[in-house]
């Protein structure tokens, strides 16, 4: 009997330890059409949630940024602060959003758009990892500048799926040089994260990779801008590991490089310093690549005219995947495009 009373006992605990856990993570949520709908607004960072039928507005959205960007701009009025506004694609809804400054000023945010509610699932992912990563264990250092270098304003990630066909990730760092030493000229580097996901994988459909496009927009920068580097250069053909090193300054310089692997595709350069874009293209050339996910991570770097103050466009960074499905003795193809436009504030 002592033997059965205890087992009833810790089965309780158990249970009261479970209820109570699961009231601490709702403890911000509220429920809508029965799925759970977060909002967080806090000091430092906001997250928010929404059901597909609902989805999340730009102008709310717009409130929260401007709010965050208010607060940068007040703590740190010696440099630009940086931030991105995404395209809304026709028919999407963006059922995930956060924002979050960081120790040294740099605004990060999340944009999750789903073009229906099964696409929605995968964003609900997504946004936990992001919220994880970036807000629930995050381990950030505060960092002190001594010479020309390149420092963090700004970091953004966006994921944009549609059923059947598969998803886009558009992720970027966006940093500035300081301490350059010119008083005419401001330089802007971007590392790009950029992958898709075929709806083979995704949904289980028969959708497969066929195209990507990840490409650098400084035509649209409203300050003299001129494309100084970007890599990778040239044409890559098969899985290789690819050393990415991204320059700027005159007087003074600075580099910053990183690597990633690429998979068994091929990588074109399809850059050019006459329209100030930098663009690549992948091509997925066989079936293993063509049905799991498969990126690749480029960056490039810009020179400016240094503007006294406000604010100014400086590119426009895109995630473009296309998509094929066999049909007989051709292919359908489907195209999912995600454009951030980035701005700096002076």
């Amino acid at each position: 009997m002592k033997i059965k009373a205890g087992i009833v006992l810790l089965l309780a605990l158990l249970t009261i330890g479970t209820v109570a856990a699961t009231i601490a993570m709702a403890s911000a949520t509220s429920k809508t059409e029965g799925r759970v709908e977060i909002n967080e607004i806090k000091e430092n960072y906001a997250f928010v949630v929404r059901d597909f039928s609902k989805g999340i507005s730009i102008n709310e959205i717009e409130k929260i940024k401007q709010n965050f960007v208010n607060k940068v701009k007040s703590k740190y009025p010696e440099k630009p602060v940086a931030f991105a506004v995404p395209d809304i694609p026709e028919g999407a809804k963006i059922v995930a959003y956060g924002i979050k400054i960081d120790n040294n000023g740099a605004i990060k945010q999340y944009f999750g758009f789903a073009g229906d509610r099964e696409s929605a699932e995968i964003i609900y992912k997504k946004a936990q990892k992001w919220y994880k990563e970036n807000v629930s264990e995050s381990s950030e250092k505060s960092v002190s500048i001594a010479s020309a270098s390149w420092v963090e304003i700004s970091r953004n990630d966006a994921d944009y799926y549609v059923s059947p066909y598969g998803g886009v990730t558009n992720n970027f760092e966006l940093r500035y040089l300081v301490n350059d030493g010119s008083s005419t000229y401001d330089w802007f580097a971007v590392k790009h994260i950029f992958a898709m996901e075929p709806g083979y994988q995704a949904y289980n459909s028969e959708w497969k990779n066929d195209r990507g496009y990840p490409t650098h927009d400084y035509s649209v920068c409203t300050s003299n801008p001129q494309l100084h580097d970007w890599d990778p250069i040239g044409s890559h053909t098969g899985q290789q590991t690819i050393t990415v090193s991204i320059t700027g300054g005159e007087s003074v310089s600075a580099t910053w490089s990183w690597s990633y692997t690429q998979p068994d595709v091929t990588t074109l350069d399809r850059s050019s310093t006459n329209t100030e874009i930098a663009k690549w293209e992948m091509q997925f050339n066989n079936d293993d690549v063509q049905t799991t996910t498969g990126g690749m991570k480029p960056g490039s770097s810009v020179r400016i005219d240094q503007p006294s103050s406000g604010e100014y466009h400086l590119l426009d960074l895109i995630s473009e995947g296309k998509f094929k499905k066999p049909v007989w003795w051709w292919y359908e193809y489907q195209t999912i495009r995600h454009i951030w436009h980035i701005y700096v504030e002076y």
